[in-house]
């Protein structure tokens, strides 16, 4: 697995990311249970890609983390 260079995907540096370099950045998050982080980052490619299934998958999992089941279910019927 490629090792990410979180510092220069954090929100707000100057470096220009494509959806692609979001939705890893979320899924690094995801995983170390930075829930509001992996939310920010998987918002993005939702903001870039608004069709991008996994991001909406991924988002909705960590609601569904956060024990938050409405936008959990939300995130999950918007996959399509």
């Amino acid at each position: 697995m490629q090792r990410l260079d979180t510092e220069k995907l954090k929100p707000g540096s100057d470096l220009e990311k494509s959806a692609k370099e979001y939705l890893a950045l979320g899924d690094n998050y995801r995983i170390n249970n930075k829930h509001q982080l992996a939310i920010s980052a998987y918002n993005k490619v939702i903001e870039l890609e608004p069709n991008n299934v996994e991001a909406y998958n991924n988002r909705g999992d960590v609601y569904r983390a956060l024990e938050n089941v409405k936008l959990a279910i939300d995130d999950f019927n918007s996959r399509k």
